[in-house]
């Protein structure tokens, strides 16, 4: 997990409930660090910062927003008409997880927006309740509740990257071929850049070099070939002149250079199936 970005968390909560946020802050730490979370309140507003577009910030980068429930929640004006706005929007746009704790009894389960999430601690017992031993064994079941959460999420998050990259290197891999086929060597070598697969970009790299390889050698077979038949043309024409004769009947004359014609021909289809012939990696490496 060293490589992944901190999963930031964000706590909703009234004046009131204060003391219990407190106590959740210093439960959460162990798991914040093993876990790379990042805990985020208004208390952490510094001085000379700008308290409503501060929090608004916040909110919107969060990954997983804490709805501290209680009678003084659903009392704050400020909360439910911005803080809790906001993050049943994140919600829906799939942006961040809302989790309600419950913090002290009251009648939650009568608000629509907020009684359909799951709630913490186990079976929605209010931390405050005596359903617990002591506080404390309330507030490591909301850590423990919020490491499962921070986990599930990290892990829907790395499947769509991976499945992101998937994509993205399949549609590299047709992007190249395609290129390659064309000849459009300079734009092939950039997707090739951009093929993250250690082993698919051995392959391309492979690919490239046998196809510069084949150009090559075609390229020098015509030059050779071209200079053949200028050097037959001009013995043919040296040896006419030697004999005084002006040259062929027209007839025989189109003739070798419909050959000619012919055999150029050829020659460019066997370097079509030559390239084509290069692109055979994509479909052996499947």
């Amino acid at each position: 997990m060293q490589d992944q970005q901190p999963l930031k968390i964000f706590i909703v909560y009234a004046r009131e409930d204060a003391d219990a946020l407190k106590e959740l802050r210093v439960q959460l730490i162990p798991v914040a660090r093993s876990e790379r979370l990042e805990v985020w309140y208004d208390g952490e507003i510094l001085p000379g910062q700008h308290w409503d577009k501060e929090i608004k910030t916040q909110l919107q980068s969060a990954d997983i927003i804490l709805l501290f429930i209680s009678k003084h929640f659903f009392a704050s004006e400020y909360i439910q008409t911005t803080e809790l706005k906001e993050a049943l929007e994140r919600h829906e746009e799939g942006k961040s997880v809302v989790v309600p704790v419950i913090v002290r009894h009251c009648v939650w389960q009568d608000d629509f927006e907020v009684s359909k999430f799951q709630a913490l601690p186990t079976g929605a017992q209010p931390i405050f309740s005596s359903h617990w031993r002591d506080h404390d064994e309330a507030m490591v079941s909301v850590a423990e509740g919020v490491k499962k959460v921070a986990r599930k999420l990290r892990g829907e998050r790395t499947k769509e990257e991976a499945d992101h990259n998937t994509f993205n290197l399949a549609r590299s891999r047709e992007d190249f071929e395609e290129y390659l086929k064309k000849g459009f060597i300079f734009h092939a070598e950039e997707v090739r850049a951009k093929i993250d697969d250690f082993k698919k970009q051995e392959q391309a790299d492979d690919a490239l070099h046998a196809y510069k390889q084949r150009e090559r050698h075609d390229h020098e077979a015509a030059e050779k070939e071209q200079k053949r038949l200028a050097l037959e043309q001009r013995e043919r024409e040296k040896s006419q002149k030697e004999k005084g004769n002006t040259g062929l009947p027209r007839e025989r004359e189109e003739n070798k250079r419909r050959a000619a014609v012919a055999q150029l021909v050829e020659q460019q289809r066997l370097v079509r199936r030559r390239r084509e012939q290069n692109l055979g990696w994509m479909g052996a490496s499947g």
